[in-house]
């Protein structure tokens, strides 16, 4: 059984985001992916180690060599247990393999993506979510709180949310180039302050774009124009109908995409 429900956000800009929070199940099996990955990962590690000792012939168990080797492994795991969560969280935009299998991601409660110290401060709390034994304190917060949070994604201020299903990239830029507009074009300066965030929330407005109904499909892209155009410092725009506003968000990802595969 997978407890997850839908959240409604509103960013700082006043745009609505909805999102599926992930559930307990969802949860659990990326946890058991990674647990398997770092697992296998452990015991090359112990074979590795093995073959050292053979190959420098200590034998003794209570030599100083052995001891010290034991000693050195157990930390060098318990390192890589913790680090192999933040760093896939901090490269991967917050997932894991295992995540990523499941299509979850970790993100901040107000849906901007995770950080190094975001997810720091929610890996390094999983001590606290494994209390009293086996995670049940962290699998009892994910079931009981209302945005399916455990100890770590409090402390850290971050959700893990299901990722729906996206049109593929063929199938997006087909969509996207429906509403292109050869009128409406933008400066190298306005384009440089699009930042990668709002590359990602205009790609996923036209991935999702035929999955909404007309009336919010045209008001969060007049969210997104109004949004967009003051942190560009754009002159405003004639174009006030629906469809106007998505030509306009259409014709700004063309140029936001030219501008990061060319590199200026």
């Amino acid at each position: 059984m997978d407890l997850s429900d839908d959240l409604r956000l509103e960013t700082p800009e006043q745009i609505d985001l909805e999102f599926e929070l992930a559930g307990l199940g969802t949860r659990t099996v990326s946890w058991m992916v990674d647990a398997v990955i770092k697992s296998a990962c452990t015991i090359v590690a112990v074979i590795v180690f093995l073959i050292i000792l053979g190959a420098l012939d200590v034998k003794q168990p209570d030599s100083d060599a052995l001891r010290f080797g034991v000693f050195f492994l157990a930390m060098l795991m318990a390192f890589f247990w913790i680090l192999y969560d933040i760093l896939f969280e901090t490269w991967w935009s917050g997932q894991t393999p295992g995540k990523r299998l499941m299509g979850a991601r970790v993100v901040r409660d107000g849906g901007a993506p995770v950080d190094f110290t975001a997810t720091c401060i929610r890996n390094l709390m999983a001590v606290g979510d494994f209390l009293p034994m086996g995670y049940l304190a962290g699998a009892l917060l994910i079931a009981l709180t209302s945005k399916r949070q455990r100890l770590g994604d409090m402390a850290a201020g971050t959700l893990v949310i299901r990722e729906r299903q996206q049109a593929p990239p063929a199938r997006t830029q087909k969509v996207l180039e429906q509403f292109v507009s050869a009128e409406v074009t933008f400066t190298v300066a306005q384009v440089a302050r699009c930042t990668s965030d709002d590359r990602r929330i205009l790609r996923s407005f036209f991935q999702r774009l035929f999955q909404m109904p007309p009336a919010a499909r045209f008001k969060l892209a007049g969210q997104l124009v109004t949004t967009l155009r003051k942190r560009m410092e754009a002159p405003p725009t004639e174009l006030l109908d629906g469809p106007g506003n998505v030509a306009w968000l259409a014709s700004l990802l063309r140029d936001v995409d030219q501008r990061a595969e060319r590199g200026y």
